[in-house]
């Protein structure tokens, strides 16, 4: 059976085809600039919750409703369910600054009651505790 060649039109709707399916994809890779767009910030995680934080509560701390329902309208019901979550964890657990603040002064706390610990059993008033 010979080989059916194809109408010039078929080819033409073919290459079409082609052209539709891939243009779009070429055209977003244009865009994108190592997986990101251009016109986006590059922000941290800190600086982003910062900027979230300002548009949601007030400066007094009581919530800002224009505010939560722009944020609501521009990212979305999951968009906002994340921030909000974020937000939420950040308060529960404190920024790391703090943590780290915290800890250092846990640390010279502990540092200064094992001195006076030192310096006690040095001068023989600290108790002595049989094992």
């Amino acid at each position: 059976m010979p080989r059916r060649t194809m109408h010039p039109w078929e080819e033409i709707t073919d290459e079409i085809t082609r052209w539709l399916r891939d243009e779009p994809l070429v055209i977003a890779e244009a865009f994108l600039y190592r997986g990101r767009a251009p016109w986006s910030a590059r922000a941290s995680e800190a600086q982003k919750l910062d900027f979230y934080r300002a548009h949601m509560e007030n400066p007094d701390g009581t919530p800002n409703a224009q505010g939560r329902a722009q944020i609501l309208e521009r990212v979305g019901i999951e968009g906002y369910y994340q921030i909000v979550a974020a937000l939420s964890k950040e308060e529960r657990e404190g920024s790391i600054e703090e943590s780290v603040e915290m800890e250092a002064e846990y640390d010279d706390e502990q540092a200064a009651e094992y001195d006076d610990e030192q310096a006690a059993l040095a001068e023989g008033e600290a108790e002595v505790i049989a094992v």
